[in-house]
């Protein structure tokens, strides 16, 4: 006889919501500056082999980061090499370097989606464009504007937004106004 609230799956009932939710809370600490509660939650998941998303996954790199783990930064950096990538994980890996000011990192990671066919989109435009602002890398810069004209990007508002930061921190004038007139 089963107890109530019991499962007979060895207590799996809510098992996808209970990944939502710890996913969620590694997000949540890394986002407050508590790394290491983040790495203690993800390596109590990958103990007990529940999933984890991507986003979680670039949180945990975050947080890495964020407590200057370099040893397990690069652990966390197998998990690149994992084969069912999508853009939202070279976005979030890209982000995630970006927000920790590990600009040169987020420049690598985008050649590496280029060399591997990744499909661009525009968050992973708009966080290799910081990268690049952030550095002043004016040949970095171009060459991801010359990426978002043969991909269409050139309408959206954050990445044009980005090309003028970039533009004007690496103090081409001539190309900043330019790109801030097709605003």
């Amino acid at each position: 006889m089963r107890r109530r609230g019991s499962c007979p799956q060895g207590g799996r009932r809510n098992a996808p919501a209970k990944r939502g939710f710890t996913n969620t809370m590694i997000g949540t600490y890394t986002q407050n500056g508590n790394g290491e509660a983040a790495l203690s939650l993800f390596a109590r998941m990958l103990r007990e082999g529940s999933e984890f998303s991507e986003i979680a996954l670039s949180s945990v790199l975050c947080a890495c980061a964020s407590i200057f783990l370099p040893f397990e930064s690069k652990q966390l950096h197998a998990l690149v090499a994992m084969p069912d990538k999508s853009d939202v994980t070279w976005s979030s890996m890209m982000a995630g370097f970006v927000q920790n000011d590990l600009y040169e990192e987020a420049l690598r990671l985008f050649l590496t989606a280029q060399r591997n066919g990744v499909e661009m989109n525009v968050f992973m435009i708009s966080s290799v464009l910081c990268a690049s602002a952030a550095l002043a890398a004016s040949v970095q810069g171009k060459q991801v504007h010359a990426v978002v004209c043969r991909a269409g990007f050139g309408a959206n508002e954050y990445v044009v937004s980005s090309l003028v930061d970039v533009y004007a921190r690496c103090g081409s004038i001539n190309q900043f106004m330019g790109t801030a007139i097709s605003l």
